[in-house]
């Protein structure tokens, strides 16, 4: 392989991964958003234990 064609595919590369951790933190700072919306939700009795219990069984059931 050419050292030109080397360097534009690690160029790709390095852009791919990138794009890759930005999407990683992005979806890290949704999923902390997510539980600190569920917690005020519980703490503030919009949702009882019970009920937050069987939402996390039903999502369990798409996961498989």
């Amino acid at each position: 392989m050419e050292p030109k064609d080397l360097k534009k595919e690690l160029e790709e590369a390095y852009k791919s991964l990138e794009k890759a951790d930005r999407q990683i933190k992005s979806l890290l700072i949704e999923r902390k958003q997510s539980q600190m919306v569920m917690e005020l939700l519980e703490n503030a009795g919009f949702i009882t234990d019970g009920k937050l219990q069987e939402a996390r069984e039903l999502v369990q059931t798409f996961k498989k």
